[in-house]
């Protein structure tokens, strides 16, 4: 059982590429350590469940607090009703099946920010939605961008983030009505298109350092090799993030 998602499901049968979900995680877990090295702890669970129309993936807030204020535990759901045709990489540490690598800038206000950063020409089975992007984007939810969030609620009052430091004095645009970037090739984005791989910009890892109060900022974040991850904690519908440096 996960929270009110119910009972996870077996990876459906239309997510190909040879990947499976625990791999997708493990790998956005470390991209975002990468990013962020405040002490901290935050618990995710997640698992395989069916989602109405086009929902690739949902997250939910479970318990938050602390100061400085964050989630504390979460919930995510990956799409298994058959409506996401899925990529799932084996490798996603990297990203050789997609050809061009993009990335975007624009000045919000406080100089030219990298607003995206995005793999296209895609090959094989990467020309379907990207299951790494996805829980890449919904772990994000889970560390600042949730409507859910009471820091996140203070902070989206105005319709945007303000931020302090670094780019002080930008704004970075929200969506009305629900916790995602408005900036068009954002990994915090409320959408993805098949066939595109997306990793946090500039503007996705100041909205969550914004929104968190990290202060141990990391624009230009990686994912380490396999070899290096510290996994702890697995089941089908269930991790315990614990990093090995620090707990989030």
């Amino acid at each position: 059982m996960l929270g009110t998602f119910g009972t996870a499901e077996a990876q459906p049968g239309n997510a190909v590429g040879g990947g499976h979900l625990t791999a997708a995680v493990d790998a956005a877990i470390a991209y975002w350590e990468s990013a962020f090295a405040d002490p901290f702890t935050l618990t995710i669970e997640y698992g395989w469940f069916p989602r109405s129309g086009s929902t690739t993936g949902t997250h939910r807030l479970v318990s938050e607090g602390g100061t400085p204020h964050r989630e504390t535990a979460g919930t995510i759901a990956l799409d298994s009703d058959g409506s996401t045709i899925w990529f799932a990489d084996p490798t996603p540490h990297e990203a050789s099946e997609y050809s061009t690598f993009t990335e975007y800038t624009s000045d919000l206000g406080a100089g030219l920010m990298n607003v995206g950063r995005e793999f296209t020409g895609a090959s094989g089975f990467a020309i379907r939605h990207d299951l790494f992007s996805t829980v890449l984007h919904e772990i994000g939810h889970a560390l600042g961008l949730s409507s859910a969030n009471n820091a996140f609620v203070a902070e989206a009052a105005d319709g945007d983030v303000d931020v302090t430091v670094p780019y002080a004095g930008a704004s970075l645009p929200l969506n009305a009505g629900d916790a995602h970037l408005n900036l068009a090739r954002a990994l915090l984005r409320s959408s993805r298109p098949s066939g595109v791989r997306r990793y946090g910009s500039e503007a996705d890892i100041l909205a969550l350092a914004q929104i968190s109060q990290f202060t141990q900022v990391n624009l230009m974040p990686v994912i380490p090799e396999p070899s290096s991850l510290v996994i702890l904690a697995v089941g089908l519908a269930a991790f315990a993030w614990r990093e090995r440096r620090r707990t989030w």
